[in-house]
């Protein structure tokens, strides 16, 4: 019975948050994510599919002229294919990351941070001690929480110049809380400074999934980045 209130709490407390979050900043992110996969759909599969097609129209002119050639040829456009074909598994994959329902919350960030270390070569470590039951998140809130991250680390490897990440869950007695942390150049956090619009689109990602966001830096000092849920005393 305890552990049901306490759940009970966790959800109301995250209720509260969402509540206070306006629907035309909702509708601004959602907007944000149709811009983002338009972009990442034009900047890497059409632009392959468009130059295979284009490849493909000098073929059977390249097969009169030079049939070893154009075996070489066939070659690399089936190697380029294959690219467009994993480009488009990973939007879809980003779209609704599968392995949310396969290997819960936790599972599916340790996958995230081992593909993100592999791609960008930075050392990126999990230390996860929250158990799956405790997120006070339904399937939509962990695809939310999973985004957040996936913004973070993709600002990690473009800003940071950072050598080590570590993403980290722990529970206190009234507070869950997940923090990202590197080790890099750091920032000035100031709220308004040019530039730092994504820190704005963090915060309402954060509430659409019933937490707060807190971000701590300084030019040369790293960054630590949190999510915080707080349990209602209700």
């Amino acid at each position: 019975m305890v552990e049901q209130k306490s759940e009970s709490n966790w959800q109301s407390a995250s209720r509260r948050v969402k509540d206070s979050f306006t629907s035309a900043a909702a509708f601004a992110l959602i907007e944000q994510e149709r811009q983002r996969l338009a972009r990442d759909l034009h900047d890497g599969p059409v632009q392959m599919l468009t130059n295979l097609s284009m490849r493909l129209n000098m073929m059977e002119r390249l097969m009169a002229v030079d049939p070893a050639l154009a075996m070489d040829e066939w070659r690399r456009m089936n190697e380029r294919l294959l690219e467009a074909i994993n480009l488009l598994r990973q939007v879809l994959y980003d779209l609704q990351p599968i392995v949310l329902d396969e290997a819960g919350l936790a599972g599916g960030l340790e996958m995230l941070a081992r593909r993100w270390s592999d791609d960008t070569g930075i050392a990126c470590t999990v230390h996860w001690a929250v158990p799956e039951p405790v997120w006070p998140l339904d399937l939509a809130g962990k695809v939310g929480v999973f985004r957040i991250v996936q913004e973070a680390l993709a600002n990690i490897a473009k800003h940071a110049q950072a050598t080590q990440v570590t993403l980290a869950a722990e529970l206190a007695e009234t507070v869950l809380t997940m923090t990202i942390q590197d080790n890099g150049r750091g920032f000035d956090p100031t709220p308004g400074r040019p530039g730092h619009y994504g820190l704005t689109t963090m915060a309402q990602r954060a509430a659409l999934v019933g937490a707060t966001w807190t971000i701590q830096s300084a030019p040369g000092e790293g960054t630590v980045c949190q999510l915080q849920w707080k349990r209602s005393d209700g």
